[in-house]
């Protein structure tokens, strides 16, 4: 068994080793989107190889960006990623050059693969007491007594709280 030092200087190389990895992938990740933007090259087929490495890691992420970013698309019938000549297309207009696209990916613009995208703010929806107890009732139509019962016990728990 290890003693704590060894524990906590494992986790120190543990933590190192993995921020290696992540960053390994997402140089990984930009390379082969800059061979997929070089027209005379145009292969992107080594996404298929770095997913099938990355067992363990967060494959749903790399698949992400790789369908955001990398200019490719999963070919079911071909059982790997082909190129996405539209997105290519798109990317010559934008960029000079495979090397620009490329330091394009490392800039902040692009997320990396591991940083999930910011969520939409949803509008939180007001209480609709209607809705509520139709579900309540649909679910629990052979105690709508009891159900009632222990919300006037609530109703009066309020009341009482209120006065105090």
């Amino acid at each position: 068994m290890l003693t704590e030092k060894q524990i906590k200087a494992k986790i120190g190389g543990i933590n190192r080793s993995t921020k290696a990895i992540r960053n390994n992938i997402q140089e990984v990740l930009c390379s082969i989107a800059g061979r997929g933007f070089d027209i005379e090259v145009g292969d992107v087929s080594l996404f298929t190889n770095l997913v099938n490495a990355t067992t363990g890691m967060n494959q749903a992420r790399i698949k992400r960006w790789i369908r955001d970013n990398g200019l490719a698309t999963w070919n079911k019938d071909k059982g790997r990623y082909t190129l996405n000549k539209n997105a290519q297309t798109k990317a010559n207009e934008e960029f000079e050059d495979a090397h620009a696209y490329c330091m394009y990916l490392f800039t902040d613009q692009t997320k990396a693969w591991y940083i999930d995208p910011p969520k939409a703010e949803t509008e939180k929806k007001e209480f609709d007491v209607k809705a509520w107890a139709a579900r309540a009732y649909s679910s629990h139509k052979d105690h709508l007594d009891a159900m009632i019962k222990e919300l006037a016990k609530y109703k009066e728990k309020a009341k009482l709280d209120l006065v105090a």
